[in-house]
């Protein structure tokens, strides 16, 4: 099968790309990917998923609260449930979020606080 690109931001960094994407395939053959974007026109964390083996996806959905930094998303699917997580840095504690879907992602539950800490948990390059 040949690569197939799922986005479409044209943005790019000449540093460390620590916000590598996360891609689950369903046992019923859906792609959930989840990514993160600095372009200036489209920023933050997105999900989108495709039906026909990654030559479409969805709309890109955006999530996470870009005031407070999120990044590294990781998506699970478990058959029509799928599952976000992602992390945060208010500039006081940083905080790993999560939100799920009961329907193959097309629609999500209100994000929810899974861990916190206090400070910042950078990892660096």
């Amino acid at each position: 099968m040949a690569p197939v690109r799922l986005s479409h931001e044209n943005w790019n960094t000449a540093s460390c790309p620590h916000h590598g994407p996360s891609l689950s395939i369903a046992p019923d053959g859906i792609y959930h990917a989840a990514w993160f974007n600095n372009a200036p026109e489209r920023h933050g964390l997105f999900y989108a998923h495709s039906a026909d083996q990654g030559r479409t996806f969805s709309s890109p959905l955006n999530f996470g609260n870009f005031e407070a930094k999120p990044a590294h998303p990781y998506v699970l699917s478990q058959g029509n449930r799928v599952y976000l997580v992602w992390k945060e840095f208010d500039g006081e504690s940083t905080a790993i979020l999560g939100m799920h879907s009961r329907d193959g992602g097309k629609s999500w539950s209100a994000p929810g606080k899974l861990a916190a800490t206090s400070d910042s948990s950078t990892a660096r390059c």
